[in-house]
């Protein structure tokens, strides 16, 4: 196995943000969401279970595993540094040319995060909709 190191400014602020740090073992063998058969499906379903458990359980549970990951040695946080920045603020003007531009491409991506939107929602529908019993997972208690 290789080692793998996940780079992230958001790991823990939402669940959701860890599905893709599989190496994490916060899902899988010996956790509490396991992954049943090896399959991608069941993989899916012990996400999607760590996901929905920790949204039920609000900052308090993201700060725990936040903690525990800390204390294996598999997250480090740290803060960049503002020494030496300099900032300024500089208005430019735009042509109309430019402002039409502008506008077509605000337009493009208020149409692309719709529709990312939608399939996100869609795929959460999926998710929630799979039964844990059928793919051979129990309910913890």
């Amino acid at each position: 196995r290789a080692r793998v190191v996940y780079c992230s400014a958001t790991a823990v602020s939402e669940p959701r943000n860890y599905a893709y740090m599989t190496r994490l073992g916060l899902w899988g063998p010996g956790s509490p969401f396991p992954v049943a058969g090896g399959g991608d499906e069941s993989e899916v379903a012990a996400i999607a279970g760590f996901v929905k458990a920790s949204e039920c359980r609000g900052v308090g549970a993201m700060e725990l595993c936040a903690l525990h990951l800390k204390r294996e040695g598999a997250l480090l946080c740290r803060t960049l540094s503002y020494k030496g920045a300099a900032f300024e603020v500089v208005e430019a003007s735009l042509t109309a040319e430019q402002v039409k531009q502008y506008d077509k491409a605000a337009q493009l991506w208020q149409v692309l995060h719709t529709r990312c939107e939608q399939k996100l929602a869609h795929l959460a529908l999926a998710v929630e909709a799979l039964d844990p019993t059928t793919l051979g997972l129990t309910p913890k208690d």
